[in-house]
């Protein structure tokens, strides 16, 4: 396995950090670190994906589960700004970002 490939993958699988830090948000809604910090995870993630997706050469399992994945980033991103502004999130939409923190990092772990 390369060097590169091995870097990428351990970014990628600290997706526990990305829930950590939209939990903190979540609950601590006027400290705006955990929304920076949500948002670091959330850049990290999507760089060393498409890393891996380029060595990889672009498995559609793998390329679903990144459309998943910024459809995860943007739904979180959505009850956040709901959550600041004081405005309280659709049931919908919370359900929508459980199920894909379940869903995303379980297609990630398929055998290569």
């Amino acid at each position: 396995m390369p060097e590169a490939f091995r870097v990428a993958l351990s970014v990628h699988m600290m997706w526990g950090g990305l829930l950590l830090f939209f939990v903190l948000a979540a609950i601590f809604r006027r400290v705006s670190v955990f929304v920076w910090l949500f948002r670091l995870a959330a850049l990290l993630m999507v760089g060393s994906g498409l890393a891996l997706l380029a060595m990889l050469h672009f498995p559609a399992v793998f390329v679903l589960k990144g459309l998943l994945g910024l459809g995860l980033i943007g739904a979180a991103e959505a009850v956040l700004g709901q959550l600041r502004r004081g405005e309280r999130p659709p049931a919908v939409a919370w359900a929508l970002v459980a199920v894909l923190f379940v869903v995303v990092p379980l297609l990630g772990y398929r055998p290569l």
